[in-house]
């Protein structure tokens, strides 16, 4: 038989470009992409969203964000909560939104060019609001470059258009992000009422405690923050006084252990809120073991009891959820 050597160029992208291909071509081509990180099931992405429970008011910076895929399934979400919303103008320049759950929000000074439009043309559409969002509360940060660059090309083939993504360091060059002076501390003049990013980094655990020391000083009073960590990150937590330090200011809303990602290391998704009380109230806890379960999960959430593989801990309980 005639050998014939493998070929050096890389094989044409045949059909249409789509996320997923992107996100294909990413697996197949750049090492980096699944060898530093745990690669998150969009399931599992759109369950933390749907924890977390985004307003297109809120400010929300997504850390660690990869590819993208958080951000879209944000947007996603973004767009199906304005089905059935009502809105009005409100007392000075404000824009009263009402929506299907009863809830009321306003946007203010920081929604200028958008009020400006609607009392001129008093029309608010659902793409007016997503669009406003995108363009005033939305920021995504990464590291690398090739995968900030995917991102960009995937929210935009997603369908939203304009999405400010940065590659920068999330630990150093906050300033910078926001067009602010850079300073020895990170320090910026900017919180936030959600932050959310994929923080499963391997081979040292120090990045991934920076990256929840430094989120949870950027959270407001009614602050989410949302991440993807390594199960065996959370073990090495356990008693640790970094634990102390951040139970002294934040309680966990939520551990949901994933033994269904595709990865050779248990990954947890995590929901960390700020304390007000004395007393931090109890932990929602569970282990998924399958994409399937997500609906069991998430019928619970809206107080229908389906499964009892999910329920309530104290704080307390955090060392034997470990075991």
């Amino acid at each position: 038989k005639e050998f014939t050597p493998l070929s050096e160029q890389p094989a044409a992208v045949g059909g249409p470009l789509s996320a997923p291909r992107v996100e294909r071509l990413l697996y197949q081509r750049y090492g980096a992409y699944s060898l530093k990180r745990t690669l998150i099931p969009d399931e599992y992405g759109r369950l933390m969203i749907d924890l977390l429970d985004p307003k297109v008011t809120d400010l929300v910076l997504n850390p660690a964000m990869q590819v993208g895929g958080l951000a879209v399934a944000l947007l996603n979400y973004l767009h199906e909560q304005m089905t059935g919303m009502y809105w009005a103008l409100g007392d000075g320049d404000t824009i009263q939104i009402l929506t299907q759950r009863g809830e009321k929000l306003f946007l203010d000074a920081r929604d200028t060019v958008l009020i400006e439009k609607v009392k001129e043309e008093f029309v608010l559409s659902r793409n007016d609001l997503l669009d406003n969002f995108i363009e005033y509360n939305l920021c995504g940060i990464d590291t690398d470059p090739v995968l900030t660059q995917a991102a960009k090309i995937i929210t935009r083939l997603s369908g939203y258009d304009g999405v400010y993504l940065v590659n920068r360091n999330f630990l150093t060059e906050l300033p910078e992000v926001f067009g602010q002076a850079p300073n020895p501390e990170n320090d910026i003049d900017l919180v936030f009422n959600v932050i959310f990013g994929n923080a499963t980094f391997r081979g040292d655990h120090n990045i991934v405690a920076n990256y929840i020391d430094q989120a949870t000083k950027l959270l407001a009073k009614d602050g989410r923050l949302g991440y993807f960590l390594r199960w065996d990150f959370l073990q090495l937590m356990d008693g640790h006084p970094f634990l102390e330090m951040i139970l002294g200011r934040h309680y966990f809303d939520t551990i949901l252990k994933l033994s269904a990602v595709p990865s050779d290391l248990p990954t947890a998704l995590v929901i960390i809120k700020p304390l007000f009380t004395e007393e931090a109230p109890p932990m929602r806890f569970g282990a998924l073991t399958s994409s399937t379960e997500i609906p069991k999960f998430s019928a619970q959430l809206k107080g229908e009891s389906v499964s009892d593989a999910i329920g309530f801990l104290p704080q307390s309980a955090f060392s034997e959820i470990l075991k």
